[in-house]
């Protein structure tokens, strides 16, 4: 992610996106940073050194690694939306089924059952279409579960991994805490998937 180095007038303060929302504390706290690629990785290292960060934390520019924090985030910001139902009150008791092009992918949802530590089914066809046809027929005489149940085949379920779920309910917590802290996360979601994630 590009940095902006501060001037000589804010270097020092607390950094401010456009809504007024303090974003880092200080530069000193960033404990490491992964940059889009090698080119913007060397633009970030030259930020630090402009802004007068004594110590440059570390920095790569990895695609692959970025791509797997990016898919660790999506992870656990897909939990977070399952305890924020859950907060207002939706039943999350029912069985969860993929759908898109993601759900073709074995190795892509697997970490998603791990995370939400709930078994994951994926369709025969799992194309947006088919949702479509299912809510179709349903407006017509068949309740939508009826629908579904009828035209909608899965061809796996996966299952989470108690000890993967244990090592991403830690990345999730400290997630919550991190958009608690900046003020992105109301208090009662926060502990919400607090609770949830301790069931």
């Amino acid at each position: 992610m590009p940095l902006t180095a501060p001037s000589a007038r804010t270097r020092g303060k607390k950094a401010v996106d456009p809504s007024g929302r303090k974003l880092l504390d200080e530069y000193d706290k960033i404990a490491g940073v992964v940059a889009a690629n090698d080119g913007t990785a060397g633009g970030t290292i030259a930020a630090f050194k402009a802004a007068g960060v004594g110590t440059v934390p570390p920095v790569t520019g990895n695609t692959t690694e970025l791509a797997c924090l990016a898919a660790a985030g999506r992870r656990v910001t897909e939990r977070l939306c399952f305890d924020y139902l859950g907060l207002l009150g939706a039943s999350l008791d029912g069985p969860v089924t993929l759908t898109g092009g993601g759900a073709r992918s074995r190795y892509w949802c697997q970490p998603r059952a791990d995370a939400l530590a709930r078994p994951l089914g994926l369709p025969d066809n799992a194309e947006a279409a088919l949702g479509m046809a299912v809510l179709a027929r349903a407006g017509t005489t068949t309740p939508l579960g009826a629908a579904a149940r009828d035209m909608v085949r899965l061809r796996t379920v996966v299952e989470p991994r108690p000890d993967h779920t244990l090592r991403l309910l830690e990345s999730h917590l400290k997630l919550v805490d991190a958009l608690e802290e900046r003020g992105w996360l109301p208090p009662a979601v926060a502990r919400h998937a607090r609770r949830s994630a301790h069931l």
